[in-house]
């Protein structure tokens, strides 16, 4: 389903998952780590700062492939905003809220980032079909997981990967998720 191109069923479907992955990965921090919901300075501040590494990178390094003024239109604005408020989030939640929480406590933190990892960056590799993505994602993946350990909050992880899309999704690769 991931791989195939956009359409109105495909995105619907979509759609529900991110749904499924929010209540899941806020039912679970609720229960079983409230505290990591309540966002701190320290992890605000930790997540906007290696968010902000990550945009940073992405402009430098496509800084010929940036995002031109003609593509700013309010399908791409709308694509935009349901891929950084609501996809990015989704899956950090998910990822970091039902997995990495679960896993931390069986088997620690080294094995859960190793894991929760691997799961996220899978899914990145069905879905988008690049090579090579898998690695920056993995790598975002990885760095979601230890800020969100180190600080226990899960605005962290989903300021990194935010702020990361902002960078890659938006600037670089412009994914719009309503042209066909």
């Amino acid at each position: 389903m991931w791989a195939l191109p956009y359409s109105f069923k495909n995105l619907l479907l979509e759609e529900i998952v991110r749904v499924l992955q929010l209540a899941f990965g806020l039912a679970i921090l609720v229960m079983a780590q409230r505290p990591a919901l309540n966002a701190t300075a320290t992890a605000i501040l930790t997540g906007a700062g290696v968010g902000m590494a990550c945009l940073l990178f992405h402009v430098f390094w496509n800084w010929g492939a940036l995002l031109r003024r003609e593509k700013l239109t309010r399908r791409f604005l709308a694509s935009q905003a349901l891929l950084l408020l609501f996809h990015a989030p989704s899956e950090e939640l998910f990822y970091k809220g039902v997995f990495f929480t679960v896993l931390v406590t069986i088997w620690g933190p080294f094995t859960a980032v190793v894991i929760t990892t691997a799961l996220s960056a899978m899914v990145v590799v069905v879905s988008s079909r690049r090579t090579g993505l898998w690695l920056e994602s993995a790598f975002v993946g990885a760095l979601g997981c230890l800020g969100y350990y180190w600080s226990q909050c899960i605005w962290t992880p989903v300021l990194i990967r935010t702020l990361n899309d902002v960078g890659f999704v938006t600037l670089t690769e412009q994914r719009n998720l309503f042209e066909s």
